[in-house]
């Protein structure tokens, strides 16, 4: 489910990111659901690693994608190396798809190499490599893909909202207590 944050309540990041974390706390407390998450992909930008160049041309661009802790359970993401990142880490960290380790490292460990996305952008530190997940096209290769914890993305301007339940709970129940929590939104 897609949530649109417009409008003079969500001009400032920091409602929006109060928002998903409301969403979070609440959807995972909705008796029945197996896994919650907020997630929202920002686009696709350059990845400049410390150390590493790129001749010749700039950096190899990256989709970037900002999800709470709970995004890998909905996916059935697996844990390939290094760690998860959690919600209300302090530190900038990030997870890597293998996608990104083959194209950027050639295979070898990123765990604690650091870099930014974009050259304006603080460095941040690799913490884990997480599998691949398609979610362009079936029929391709995977895309390297960046996941940031959702309290650092810099553009909070949607959520999306998405959980694992058993086929026997009501969706419809589940949804209404999410969007409840945004003063505009009656179900």
């Amino acid at each position: 489910m897609k949530v649109f944050l417009s409008g003079p309540a969500y001009r400032q990041p920091e409602n929006a990111l109060a928002y998903a974390r409301r969403v979070v706390e609440t959807g995972s407390r909705i008796p029945g659901v197996q896994a919650f998450a907020v997630t929202n992909a920002t686009g696709t930008v350059p990845a400049y690693v410390d150390g590493l160049k790129f001749p010749p041309g700039p950096a190899p661009p990256v989709r970037e994608r900002s999800a709470s802790a709970g995004y890998a359970p909905v996916v059935w993401l697996p844990l390939i190396s290094g760690r998860w990142a959690k919600d209300g880490e302090a530190a900038q960290v990030v997870m890597v798809h293998e996608a990104f380790v083959r194209r950027v490292f050639a295979g070898a460990d990123p765990i604690g190499r650091r870099l930014q996305l974009r050259r304006d952008g603080p460095p941040v530190e690799i913490v884990g490599v997480v599998g691949d997940l398609k979610v362009m096209r079936l029929d391709a290769e995977a895309e390297p893909e960046i996941l940031i914890p959702y309290e650092h993305t810099s553009t909070p301007q949607r959520v999306d909202i998405i959980f694992k339940t058993p086929a026997s709970l009501r969706r419809d129940v589940l949804i209404c207590s999410c969007l409840a929590l945004s003063p505009r939104v009656r179900c």
